[in-house]
């Protein structure tokens, strides 16, 4: 759940070539009536690969992928990453701070998930966010992906696996829940995720609590300089800035409610990733999501948090390439 730290050429020594666009999605309600959804999109790889569409966890935007992650999967698939509603550059459905973002966040981690009833209803649940993947996917010609889903995005992909099985080559749920209602987090996440809902109005205090925020979820992280993390955290910033969003997409998580059901109904080949000191969402609802999938595969990484900067680039095209052949 932090920014993108690193950024270098491939072992191939061959670079990545992106491209981005901002794709109109019709008929997709937006806010205040709009009715075009509009989601920031980048490309890369080469066009004939097959396709895999990378999907972000809560408040990541589409350049919070670490970029070895993005070219090790390049040099053989065509990625695409994105902006999901409400972070980045896509459609915002809100204000960028909320009024009162901490005490109603707060109190949704103490409903575990459960809104307050004091609590406006979320604009948007994580099945619309589902359908943006899916309607993205049209926009861009593709039948089927390889999904590859971080966190909350992993929330997302599983339901596009089981609601739209012919639409998903493969399933890999990255550090992400088992369909429980909510999140098994440490106390520290959560006052970290609370934060992160509120925001803060002075960049320089927004991007220290960014540096504090990643060297808490991320074992590779905790060990870099305050300067480098501060660094990609402030570029982040820079593109956009929406902690409201945050706000809005944790209430999604909630109105969504219990999905383990769902999970039994994917049949796309799945392997389930968790690192073991993950505080953000417990190992253990990584492995409940594996025995919940049918055939699923767990794998634990040791030496892995919260943050797919600690995942080896080169273990995902591996894992697409044991699913698939």
């Amino acid at each position: 759940m932090s920014a993108a730290i690193t950024d270098t050429v491939p072992a191939s020594g061959v670079p990545v070539m992106e491209t981005e666009r901002m794709e109109e999605i019709p008929g997709i309600p937006g806010p205040s009536g709009r009715t075009a959804l509009r989601l920031a999109c980048r490309t890369a790889g080469p066009g004939d690969g097959e396709p895999v569409l990378l999907i972000q966890g809560l408040g990541m935007q589409l350049v919070d992928w670490p970029q070895p992650f993005i070219e090790a999967l390049a040099q053989r698939y065509r990625v695409i990453t994105f902006d999901n509603r409400d972070c980045g550059l896509s459609t915002s459905f809100g204000p960028a701070f909320e009024p009162d973002a901490m005490a109603r966040g707060r109190r949704l981690f103490a409903g575990q998930g459960e809104p307050a009833s004091d609590t406006p209803p979320a604009p948007y649940t994580l099945f619309d966010m589902a359908d943006d993947a899916v309607h993205l996917m049209d926009r861009l010609g593709l039948k089927a992906c390889h999904l590859i889903g971080f966190s909350m995005g992993g929330m997302i992909a599983q339901i596009v696996a089981a609601t739209h099985p012919e639409r998903a080559l493969s399933l890999t749920s990255l550090m992400s829940s088992d369909g429980s209602a909510w999140i098994d987090c440490s106390a520290m996440a959560r006052e970290a995720m609370l934060r992160s809902m509120a925001g803060f109005t002075e960049r320089e205090k927004a991007v220290e609590d960014g540096v504090a925020a990643a060297r808490l979820y991320g074992v590779k992280a905790a060990r870099l300089s305050g300067t480098v993390l501060a660094r990609a955290i402030s570029g982040s910033m820079a593109r956009a800035y929406n902690p409201g969003g945050i706000l809005r997409q944790a209430l999604a998580m909630a109105a969504t409610g219990a999905r383990q059901s769902l999970l039994a109904d994917i049949d796309v080949p799945t392997t389930v990733i968790h690192g073991q000191h993950d505080i953000c969402i417990a190992p253990e609802q990584g492995r409940r999501a594996a025995a919940r999938i049918p055939g699923a595969r767990f794998v634990a990484l040791p030496e892995a948090g919260h943050d797919v900067e600690d995942v080896d680039p080169a273990l995902m095209p591996q894992i697409l390439a044991s699913m698939v052949h």
